[in-house]
């Protein structure tokens, strides 16, 4: 009830539906004073309200999904890495210094790949 006070309704925190079998994630809304000391904002003429929500949205990898994209890695499977598209990236650069060769070469192109091809998102 607090975020639709706020201007958040359970469509904004849904609206990634199809991942949600993929990625768990967690949604929070971001503190009022943080958001206006880290991003001040100046309008003139000033309105008679200002409103503003960030949400802020952390991403977390189930251990079966950290051993799939590291399986994909190793097997120099694109297609498998595909499925978690930008979510794979930062396991996948956190296993790059650990890789040699071939290995490594995958995975810079993997990482690459991630960010290239858009999400398989259902338009808003």
């Amino acid at each position: 009830m607090e975020q639709a006070a706020r201007g958040v309704y359970p469509c904004d925190s849904t609206r990634n539906g199809p991942l949600l079998r993929v990625i768990l994630f967690r949604v929070t809304i971001v503190p009022p004073a943080f958001v206006d000391s880290e991003l001040p904002l100046s309008l003139k003429p000033a309105p008679v309200q200002l409103v503003r929500v960030f949400v802020g949205r952390t991403e977390f990898l189930t251990p079966d999904m950290v051993r799939s994209i590291e399986g994909a890695l190793k097997a120099k499977d694109q297609g498998a890495l595909a499925r978690y598209g930008r979510f794979a990236a930062p396991h996948v650069l956190s296993l790059l210094p650990g890789l040699t060769g071939p290995e490594q070469d995958f995975g810079y192109s993997a990482l690459s790949n991630l960010f290239q091809k858009p999400d398989h998102c259902p338009p808003h």
